[in-house]
């Protein structure tokens, strides 16, 4: 549900960098881009946004911590403050509880267990 609105917004953070300058080998740079290759290859990539809610943002204070470091750290910037603010304000309005977790049926665990049985270590 929030991943093409994080992805895009890390998108556009890469964006303002390049164009204010940045190196593409630059750690802000380099650091995004990661980000989103790990958030793309996550076997479940709605889960680890989830996750990394939680782990950015554990209570409710800490998303105004942020919001402050942010804007100081870059207050030379103020356009590219507020991109990364927007990052954090979309994972702050993730739920931070865990996502349900898809019940199999008897002929999926089956399935499933024989895959693992038969890959050998």
């Amino acid at each position: 549900m929030y991943l093409a609105d994080i992805i895009e917004a890390l998108k556009n953070i890469i964006l303002a960098d390049l164009r204010d300058g940045y190196s593409k080998e630059s750690y802000l740079i380099k650091n995004h881009v990661n980000y989103i290759k790990k958030i793309e290859s996550a076997n479940n990539p709605e889960g680890y946004i989830h996750y990394t809610a939680k782990k950015l943002l554990p209570n409710k204070e800490s998303h105004a911590e942020k919001v402050i470091k942010i804007r100081e750290k870059y207050s030379h910037n103020p356009d590219l403050a507020f991109k990364i603010i927007k990052v954090y304000d979309l994972y702050n309005y993730i739920p931070k509880e865990a996502l349900p977790r898809r019940k199999l049926n008897e002929n999926e665990a089956k399935d499933i267990l024989a895959e693992l049985l038969s890959n050998k270590p």
